[in-house]
């Protein structure tokens, strides 16, 4: 296997190693709602939001969800509201607490 061109200094287009793709933290917004309300089942329904729906980078949560009892509930807790702000870099994490606390939707902060 060459790993140049015949007669060229080139390498090999084919042999070069390609970039990583870069991660984007959108695509963890429908899992992480499937993960809260399925498998943690912290909500009983939780919806990826994200991106500037609300035009505020600081307004928008990326996951929101809401946690209430069933009708067949014994003892009926009151409504939580759950929001989550996700982000793929440890160095962005004061930023996503500062966003989690800018949505003023939290009773109780929980940190996943």
């Amino acid at each position: 296997m060459e790993f140049r061109e015949e007669g060229t200094e080139q390498l090999q287009e084919k042999l070069l190693p390609k970039p990583p793709k870069k991660i984007k933290e959108e695509d963890f917004y429908k899992s992480f709602a499937d993960y809260l309300q399925n498998d943690l089942e912290e909500c009983t329904n939780a919806i990826p939001l994200g991106g500037n729906k609300f035009r505020d980078k600081w307004g928008t949560p990326d996951v929101i969800g809401k946690r209430e009892s069933k009708r067949s509930d014994i003892i009926q807790a009151p409504v939580e509201i759950v929001s989550a702000e996700i982000k793929t870099d440890a160095v962005q994490l004061i930023t996503a607490f500062g966003q989690a606390c800018s949505y003023r939707l939290l009773v109780t902060s929980r940190i996943w």
